[in-house]
């Protein structure tokens, strides 16, 4: 068994990447437009590895969770109790991409302490989207040639094009200030370019390749994971050379299987029985794809919202150059008789699932709002999903692939290739709009410091700091705000110590439970510890106390104490 399943996989993979030698040319250029989009996008500073203070928000906790986990040395797996003293918390809860943290520990030695790598990160994201961008095109335009653009520079105007579109998707540069594991969006255009290749292979080189793919992004994020398996289903049941019943069946258990596995075996599903608010706050607008916020150069449409949510958990622009090629391949669909060959039937339904996933129950048009009926049970698994808004990002990516192709392959002569490389520009240009806010939003960014006063750790060995309440409880009202997990997280990293508060996107049941009783914490003091306490728990909490603690109010943190264990006699 074990050696049939190596020969296809070897089979598979040569099949793969198997690409042209003039191909290196057009990738090439390819990391030349990589670069300068990234450095338009960023600007700069992320590519300081010193500067940690532009790592805020969500940024921040990410970086925190990569820190601890790399200096935990209990911590070879992902699981600690350094960020949730004293019960155990899997690190993929904090969204750090879980399949790159353990092989990163084993060269962590070789790199600074206190050094970052998220912009070179950002700028490998935008490659590998132009890469697979490029790929994918080439394999939807071999599905139905035509030889007037096969000629010289046609097929490479329309690859790099490819390239270019996917790179500059204003949906993935509105990620790259705030959330890490989401700006992987390589992963979903690389799906759509593993079920274009392996669209006639047989049962098994098939099942290698699209359910190795979907395991590759459970191991980034579940809204990548569940995108991707929308993908490689949606390919599953439209033409394939095994188009039986029995065949896609087999296709889809086999892609299901593999994603709830990933999603054990990277940690996701320890928070998967947590049902948060924001479903329905965090929904797409049924105008978000052609809504820029009024931050695109050529059209900067500001459309209202019925929820402030979807400003960014819902933004879904598609740009304009990608609008009007879909325009344009709508209106040809209409007149013309395309190659059946092309997937279009399949993208289409993909779009379309993605687009009704990303509305959500709570639909808004505009400022209108209405709520579509729906099962019990579908709401109770959509709850797990905050921002269903992303789950359009999919359908953004076919859309983009299929009517460039159907648009150059259906325009007579060269003027299909002439219209796909002018939107391409027009996308561009459009899209630097949202590519320079993305700049200076990084630009302005600042994590926030905290000074520790010197007598709270005189003469004693502290280990742990202790917030009450902790920000998984209680953000509002949690000693620092919203953004206490900066202040405490950096504090204990910088000294090496744990601490019981802290912010996940997921908090698990077990967690809650202890940490959020609040008696029951304070009742025994732990010796090596510091406590930082909200004025409302201080005084609720008092007789607790007593003269267990001293205690000062914080200077530098409004209406909180700051504590530590009084000498015993």
């Amino acid at each position: 068994m074990l050696p049939t399943v190596r020969a296809h996989s070897a089979r598979f993979l040569k099949t793969l990447f198997r690409q042209e030698p003039r191909q290196v040319h057009g990738l090439a250029i390819v990391g030349v437009l990589a670069v300068a989009w990234a450095l338009m996008s960023l600007g700069t500073r992320p590519f300081n590895i010193f500067d940690t203070e532009w790592l805020s928000g969500d940024l921040g906790q990410v970086y925190l969770a990569w820190c601890k986990h790399m200096r935990d040395p209990d911590a070879w797996g992902l699981t600690s109790t350094i960020a949730s003293d004293p019960i155990p918390l899997n690190f993929a809860l904090f969204d750090p991409m879980p399949i790159l943290m353990v092989p990163a520990k084993l060269v962590a030695w070789i790199f600074p302490a206190g050094t970052q790598y998220f912009g070179f990160y950002f700028l490998l994201c935008l490659f590998l989207q132009g890469v697979f961008g490029y790929f994918a095109t080439s394999e939807v335009l071999e599905l139905h040639k035509e030889p007037e653009i096969d000629r010289r520079w046609g097929p490479l105007l329309l690859q790099l094009s490819g390239a270019v579109l996917c790179m500059t998707m204003p949906i993935t540069l509105n990620r790259l200030s705030g959330h890490t594991a989401l700006s992987s969006q390589w992963l979903l255009i690389m799906s759509i370019w593993v079920a274009l290749r392996t669209r006639d292979s047989g049962l098994r080189a098939w099942l290698i390749g699209n359910c190795a793919m979907l395991f590759l992004a459970t191991g980034f994020n579940p809204y990548l994971a569940v995108m991707v398996g929308i993908s490689l289903s949606g390919m599953a049941f439209v033409q394939t050379r095994l188009s039986n019943l029995q065949g896609q069946i087999v296709k889809v258990a086999a892609l299901a299987a593999t994603g709830l596995a990933g999603l054990w075996f990277f940690g996701f599903t320890s928070g998967a029985g947590v049902s948060e608010g924001g479903y329905g706050d965090f929904s797409m607008n049924m105008l978000g794809p052609i809504d820029s916020n009024g931050f695109a150069t050529l059209f900067p449409l500001d459309i209202v919202d019925a929820t402030t949510g979807q400003t960014f958990e819902g933004f879904n622009y598609l740009g304009l150059g990608v609008l009007v090629l879909i325009l344009a391949m709508a209106a040809l669909l209409y007149r013309t008789r395309i190659d059946s060959r092309l997937p279009i039937v399949a993208a289409l339904l993909i779009g379309c699932v993605a687009y009704i996933l990303a509305l959500s129950t709570t639909i808004t048009f505009s400022g209108v709002t209405f709520v579509a009926p729906a099962p019990e049970f579908a709401e109770n698994i959509m709850r797990r999903f905050r921002g269903s808004g992303r789950f359009f990002w999919i359908g953004a990516f076919w859309l983009t692939i299929i009517s460039l192709a159907v648009v150059a392959r259906r325009f007579p002569g060269r003027l299909g290739v002439t219209l796909v490389v002018l939107m391409t520009f027009v996308q561009w240009i459009d899209v630097a709009g949202i590519s320079l806010k993305t700049n200076h939003a990084i630009a302005s960014l600042q994590r926030m410091h905290y000074t520790l006063p010197a007598e709270a750790t005189a003469g004693r060995n502290v280990t742990t700091v202790k917030v009450f309440p902790p920000w998984q409880c209680d953000p509002f009202h949690t000693p620092g705000g919203v953004r206490n997990y900066e202040i405490f997280g950096f504090l204990t990293l910088d000294r090496g110590w744990t601490t019981n508060s802290f912010y996940a996107a997921r908090t698990p049941a077990n967690q809650r439970a202890y940490h959020c009783d609040y008696a029951a914490r304070l009742s025994e003091m732990d010796p090596t510890a510091i406590y930082f306490l909200s004025n409302a728990i201080h005084d609720q909490f008092s007789a607790e106390i007593g003269s267990r603690l001293i205690c000062k109010a914080d200077p530098e943190i409004a209406e909180t104490q700051l504590c530590w264990p009084a000498a015993s006699d």
